[in-house]
């Protein structure tokens, strides 16, 4: 995103926070069904992700086939917040990027923050077995 003034660097705008990140075609929020059901699941199912199932009389059904029953979009969200942490950024960044607490983000994705370098268990145990 551009600056809407280039005198003023990106950077120093005042942060805004938003709700919604997703709006129809008229500018109008778009609804979590709305999303899912016109835009989300016909975009897996062209991905061969997802199959549409239908009625007997061949009219499309709301309803999908998920084989593996883990294809809402709140992957997106599962996505973003597994990329951040992997590449090293900070839990309480994205935690607070995505208005979750330190302790959400450690209980949902710990498995993806990368391996501390050890250097503190190291300093711990020199310092416990150092005579007095």
């Amino acid at each position: 995103m551009d600056s809407p003034n280039p005198a003023v660097p990106l950077e120093e705008l005042p942060q805004v926070t938003v709700e919604l990140l997703v709006f129809s075609i008229n500018g109008n929020p778009c609804s979590h069904d709305t999303f899912s059901q016109y835009i989300w699941r016909p975009s897996l199912e062209k991905a061969g992700v997802l199959k549409r199932l239908y009625k007997p009389d061949g009219k499309p059904r709301k309803a999908w086939h998920d084989p593996e029953g883990c294809n809402t979009y709140h992957v997106l969200r599962d996505t973003f917040a597994s990329v951040h942490l992997a590449a090293g950024e900070p839990p309480a960044t994205v935690a607070a990027w995505m208005g979750d607490t330190v302790e959400t983000i450690y209980r949902c994705y710990a498995h993806w923050i990368p391996e501390m370098s050890g250097a503190g268990l190291r300093t711990m145990n020199q310092w416990l077995s150092t005579p007095a």
